[in-house]
């Protein structure tokens, strides 16, 4: 059962190849991918984490450690995302990147754009600041 401020972790997209679980505590979201975020997925991705964005919220955390594979539509889409996340004046921050996925987002510059830490954590302390 959820504390006081927080809500138990619910699935917001469920297909054979992406899996994306939302959960929130005061004024923090965390979403957990797992699979494959390619231009198959993507739009339905992308309308899931629109969905998420809602007043108050301070800091929208991506969590990608299940995340196996990553095409430029996930990429776009998180960089839209970033944008949307700015004009609420909320952050937005990337953790748990598998090896290949960090290596897209460095060859990308993409890890120059979000900000990226090692786990949910560190995430989370730094989006405090």
């Amino acid at each position: 059962m959820a504390k006081a401020g927080e809500r138990e972790p619910r699935i917001v997209v469920k297909t054979t190849t992406l899996s994306v679980l939302a959960e929130t505590k005061d004024e923090v979201l965390l979403v957990r991918i797992y699979g494959r975020l390619d231009g198959q997925n993507g739009p339905i991705f992308r309308q899931a984490l629109e969905s998420l964005v809602v007043d108050k919220l301070q800091l929208f955390i991506v969590d990608m450690e299940g995340l196996t594979y990553i095409a430029s539509d996930g990429l776009r889409v998180l960089l839209g995302l970033r944008r949307r996340l700015s004009e609420e004046s909320c952050k937005l921050a990337l953790c748990s990147l598998p090896p290949n996925i960090t290596l897209v987002f460095e060859i990308s510059g993409f890890a120059r754009a979000i900000p990226i830490y090692p786990d949910v954590a560190a995430a989370t302390v730094a989006g405090a600041d």
